[in-house]
C-alpha cells in the first residue's frame, strides 16, 4: 500500500469536523477545505489546512466548476463531508468527478427518511408503518389500514425539524393540502411512543468495528415541539444494574477552574469505566438551575478526594486529572 500523502477535499457548509481536519492532516495528509465565506473567521485549525475554498452559498453547478478549476492543478483523492447537512452534496461531487466513497443513491439511505426506511424494511429491520405522500389512493388506503396517531415527517430534514403529529384522516388530508406542491418531501409513519435511542457507529470494509448507543433525555419531537434542549447520553457498557449516584461529582466539575477544567475529562472516563452518564448530565442540569455549589477550590478537591477510590480518580493539588 502506497505512503504517498492524499489529497483531501473537506466540504461543509456549517462549522465543523475540526477535529477530523487535525487528524488527517497529523496522519501526513494534504488538507483543503472548502466552507462558507460567512464561516471565514471561526475557530478552524488553520495549521492543519493547505489552503481554503470559500462560496457565499451553495450552488452545485458553480461549486462543481471551482472544483474542477483546482482540479487542474491538484489531484483531489477524497471528498469528506464534515456536516450531515452535507452528505447528500458531497455524494454528488463524488459522482461528478468519480471520487471513491458514498455516491448519491448510497447517502439517500443516511440522509432521507423515506429510503432509509425502505431499505431497513427490506433488509428485515422492524420498522414503523409508513407510506411515501406521492399517491393518493395509497395514502388513503394507509390511512385506513394503520390506526392514528400518525407523524408527517420531512425526508431530508435532521432530528425532529417539521414534524407534525396527526390524530385522524380529516387532519391529515388538511395538512397535506397545506403542504401542496411540496408534499413529496414528506413521508407519513405511525407513531411509536416510547424512549428513543441513537447509535454511532464505523463500518470499515463491511464489517462493525465500532458502535455505541446513547439515549435521547428528552425525545427530539418533545423538544422541537414543546422546547428545551436536545440532549443524549451514553448508554452503560455494563450491566443495567450499576448505576452510580455522583452528584456532587458533577457538581464539583461544573465549578472547576478553567485552568484545571481542560485536563479534566469525565465524559471519557465514565465511557471507559462503564459508569452511567445520564445522572452525570442530570447533575449537571441541577447545577446550572440552582448554582449554589460553594465554588472554593478546596472544596472542589475534598470532593474529589472522596470519591477517589470510588471512582478512581488521580488528582494532584494543582490539577485534576482522569
Amino acid at each position: 500500500m502506497s505512503n504517498k500523502p492524499l489529497n483531501f477535499l473537506c466540504i461543509t457548509t456549517f462549522f465543523k469536523g475540526e477535529a477530523f481536519l487535525e487528524s488527517c492532516k497529523a496522519e501526513g495528509n494534504n488538507v483543503y477545505l472548502l466552507t462558507k465565506n460567512e464561516l471565514k473567521d471561526e475557530a478552524w485549525p488553520w495549521n492543519s489546512i493547505d489552503d481554503v475554498y470559500y462560496i457565499e452559498e451553495w450552488n452545485h453547478d458553480n461549486v462543481i466548476k471551482g472544483i474542477a478549476y483546482k482540479f487542474r492543478s491538484i489531484k483531489f483523492d477524497r471528498f469528506v463531508a464534515l456536516d450531515d447537512f452535507d452528505v447528500e452534496k458531497v455524494a454528488l461531487l463524488r459522482e461528478h468527478f468519480r471520487m471513491p466513497g458514498m455516491g448519491h443513491t448510497t447517502a439517500h439511505y443516511f440522509r432521507d427518511k423515506l429510503a432509509m426506511r425502505m431499505k431497513a424494511k427490506e433488509e428485515g429491520v422492524n420498522v414503523p408503518e409508513f407510506t411515501g405522500l406521492f399517491h393518493d389512493a395509497d395514502i388513503n388506503a394507509y390511512a385506513d389500514r394503520v390506526s392514528p396517531p400518525w407523524l408527517i415527517k420531512p425526508r431530508s430534514e435532521a432530528s425532529a425539524t417539521g414534524i407534525k403529529k396527526i390524530h385522524s384522516k380529516d387532519d391529515l388530508w388538511n395538512v397535506l393540502n397545506e403542504l401542496g406542491d411540496e408534499r413529496d418531501k414528506y413521508l407519513i409513519e405511525k407513531f411509536a411512543p416510547g424512549d428513543v435511542y441513537h447509535v454511532d457507529g464505523l463500518n470499515m470494509s463491511g464489517k462493525v468495528v465500532f458502535s455505541r448507543v446513547s439515549k435521547y433525555l428528552d425525545t427530539p419531537f418533545e423538544v422541537a415541539h414543546g422546547g428545551g434542549i436536545f440532549r443524549s447520553a451514553t448508554c452503560e457498557m455494563g450491566s443495567k444494574d450499576e448505576k452510580l449516584k455522583f452528584n456532587d461529582l458533577a457538581y464539583s466539575f461544573m465549578i472547576l477552574p478553567d485552568d484545571i477544567k481542560k485536563n479534566f475529562t469525565p465524559l471519557k472516563y465514565f465511557e471507559e469505566n462503564n459508569v452511567g452518564i445520564n445522572d452525570f448530565l442530570k447533575s449537571i442540569s441541577d447545577y446550572i438551575n440552582t448554582n449554589t455549589v460553594n465554588n472554593e477550590k478546596s472544596y472542589i478537591l475534598r470532593k474529589i478526594n472522596q470519591y477517589k477510590k470510588l471512582l478512581k480518580i488521580k488528582y494532584q493539588k494543582d490539577n485534576v486529572l482522569v
